[in-house]
């Protein structure tokens, strides 16, 4: 779970696009994960050598991790992301 931020940086809050694949063995939601307190998901470039978690917040995101294990493909997903 992320720890206390000490001071913003100039990113937050800046909407990005991210290109990857996802790490199907890194799906967390509360459908499948009912006593976890979050919801994420990890993504990687084509060669896994760099990796986002990408977490999830709200109170129903059924529909992004519907979307995620309905489309179980090795292609690349187009993200917008806040950070």
């Amino acid at each position: 779970m992320p720890g206390q931020a000490v001071k913003m940086l100039p990113c937050e809050n800046e909407i990005a696009k991210v290109i990857g694949y996802i790490d199907y063995e890194s799906v967390f939601n509360r459908n499948e994960y009912p006593q976890l307190p979050y919801e994420k998901f990890v993504i990687s470039d084509s060669k896994t050598t760099f990796r986002l978690e990408v977490w999830v917040t709200g109170d129903n995101n059924s529909g992004i991790f519907n979307k995620i294990t309905e489309n179980r493909k090795e292609e690349p997903v187009y993200l917008t992301v806040k950070i």
